[in-house]
């Protein structure tokens, strides 16, 4: 009687941890292909979930192997002949998905460290175009001094190189997508996107100020260019009609021919003092 009652204890007790196992295993196993699976979550909150199913599933394959072990004993012993069909496939059923878990944890971690790497170099390339905008922002607020034509041809080449700087960012942007689209395949982009509206915006609107300020200074130069020609223009129709007038093939005229030479020479000077205060007016 002990033996039997001991032998009918032992089944029952197997029985149980048989089916609790099996139901803490499929259990677990739904929850870990649910945050194995998921890609609405940031890299972040996903790889806490790696980490989260890479530490319980040591005592979940304990769990199954007992489950197997206990399966065994019962199909050994059962008369139960459904029952004799049914364990056999329950644990074939827990075996092969907790196989897939694992294949799939192994694939995760491998994408998510990639996802990260992505969101990380997001997030510098991020930094990188809002510090050039930073930098170009106090550039284009410093006071500019045009107290030479030489002064402005400098001012005009360190836009114009300003300028051509905004390319950089134009590839740093196109670098930034790619690493959103990357991110976007394994999980949630958060707030990234507005990151890169952020500093699309920002890129445009320093690129647009610095291309005016280039055209300014750029028609700034060619005006005062134009000017200092003109002066020299002045300067040397001033020594010619110093010249003409001390000559002596001048002083050989009448003096009403001679009198007609200045009136004419008057005339020109008032056209060449306009001219010289047109240039001026387009440099103030």
């Amino acid at each position: 009687m002990d033996s039997n009652s001991r032998g009918l204890k032992r089944a029952k007790t197997v029985r149980t941890e048989y089916l609790k196992d099996v139901d803490d295993v499929q259990r677990w196993l739904q929850e870990a292909e649910v945050k194995v699976q998921d890609r609405s979550s940031e890299p972040k909150e996903i790889k806490k979930h790696i980490q989260t199913i890479e530490d319980e599933i040591s005592a979940i394959n304990e769990k199954l192997n007992r489950a197997i072990k206990h399966g065994k004993e019962i199909v050994e012993k059962t008369k139960d002949e459904e029952e004799k069909e049914m364990i056999p496939k329950t644990i074939e059923s827990l075996v092969g998905k907790m196989s897939q878990v694992k294949l799939w944890l192994d694939e995760k971690r491998n994408q998510i460290g990639d996802t990260l790497d992505a969101w990380q170099k997001f997030l510098s390339i991020y930094d990188v175009v809002m510090a050039w905008c930073q930098n170009k922002t106090k550039y284009l607020d410093e006071p500019i001094t045009l107290s030479s034509l030489e002064v402005v041809k400098q001012k005009a080449h360190e836009f114009s190189a300003a300028v051509k700087s905004s390319k950089q960012q134009s590839k740093n942007l196109a670098e930034m997508s790619k690493e959103l689209e990357i991110i976007a395949l394994s999980t949630d982009v958060g707030h990234l996107p507005e990151k890169l509206e952020e500093a699309n915006n920002a890129k445009n609107d320093i690129e647009g100020k610095l291309s005016e300020k280039n055209a300014l200074l750029h028609e700034t130069c060619e005006e005062w260019e134009q000017f200092e020609r003109k002066l020299k223009d002045v300067k040397s129709f001033i020594e010619k009609s110093q010249l003409a007038i001390e000559s002596g093939a001048n002083k050989k005229r009448t003096l009403r021919e001679q009198h007609d030479l200045r009136e004419k020479m008057l005339a020109d000077i008032t056209i060449q003092r306009k001219k010289i205060t047109l240039s001026t007016e387009k440099l103030q």
